[in-house]
């Protein structure tokens, strides 16, 4: 990886942080903005290009967390992006 990808990836965290903690609570924000960041340059261009395809990374990420013990699945059913369209406007 380049210099110049280490930059536009931060810059990249640092433009989607404020989606990433809408989608997922303030507690685990930071990690999951970082694993989208550590993507190859190209995915990470693809993943957030529109706010669904941010979506659908953030939805992979909480689904790996729990998948590795790191998130239990009570916490991230409780979580904005995991809830249907109905759910989230109460």
């Amino acid at each position: 990886m380049t210099a110049g990808d280490s930059q536009k990836k931060q810059m990249i965290g640092t433009m989607i942080f404020r989606y990433v903690t809408n989608m997922v609570t303030k507690d685990f924000s930071p990690k999951i903005t970082g694993m989208i960041i550590d993507l190859p340059i190209a995915e990470l261009n693809f993943s957030v290009s529109t706010f669904e395809t941010l979506q659908v990374k953030v939805r992979a990420a909480v689904q790996l967390l729990v998948e590795t013990g790191n998130l239990t699945e009570q916490v991230a059913k409780c979580m904005p992006v995991l809830q249907s369209p109905s759910q989230a406007m109460l």
